[in-house]
């Protein structure tokens, strides 16, 4: 029942999102006019946070496909520095703009700069950033 729930809740929210991504994209692409620096600025983060939202729904679709038993989950291994990138990359303009800097460096396989372990996932949203970097080592 919660997976049927949550599965419908994704479908309907998914909806709107489509339509507010393909909206801002239209935007940006300059088929509703010219834009200036500002406007471009608020319709890229709102492009990130539709993007984050449906990636969101994404990932609850899975848990909900994985709790009714459609979906086997396999644990496989995964490059850090792939993924570091990747966190990186998406939360660079929220980054930006609250003066943290974000670093994947690539020769040093020990340490990575990024912000947060899926911002998420992690545990350190929004709320807890302060001006700096946040580091994640392996030990």
């Amino acid at each position: 029942m919660k997976s049927d729930f949550v599965s419908n809740v994704s479908h309907e929210l998914r909806t709107p999102l489509t339509s507010i991504k393909g909206s801002v994209e239209n935007m940006l692409d300059g088929l509703t006019g010219s834009l200036n620096e500002k406007q471009i600025r608020y319709l890229v983060r709102i492009k990130s946070n539709t993007d984050r939202l449906s990636r969101l729904i994404n990932d609850l679709l899975d848990l909900s496909r994985i709790e009714s038993g459609r979906v086997e989950v396999r644990p496989t291994r995964l490059p850090l520095t792939a993924l570091a990138e990747e966190v990186a990359e998406h939360l660079k303009p929220l980054a930006t703009e609250k003066l943290i800097r974000i670093e994947v460096p690539s020769s040093d396989p020990q340490r990575h700069r990024l912000g947060g372990s899926r911002q998420s996932h992690a545990g350190l949203g929004e709320p807890y950033w302060q001006c700096g970097q946040i580091y994640a080592t392996r030990g």
